[in-house]
């Protein structure tokens, strides 16, 4: 779902196993998944919902 969700948009998405990164785990842990734009704003994390996922993408607008 959040990747077709994500390519409707065009927008790039990268799948990171947190797991083997001491750093992401601490920081994202319990959060997981996460959902990150480019510009490092959260997306959606947690039980993510289709719904609230979509509203979430119309908020965020790549630079130009």
């Amino acid at each position: 779902m959040v990747t077709r969700e994500v390519g409707r948009r065009d927008l790039p998405l990268l799948e990171v196993d947190i797991g083997t990164d001491a750093g992401l785990l601490e920081e994202y842990g319990e959060r997981v998944p996460v959902l990150l734009a480019p510009d490092g704003m959260v997306v959606a994390e947690g039980r993510i919902a289709q719904r609230s996922l979509r509203q979430s993408l119309r908020k965020w607008r790549p630079r130009a």
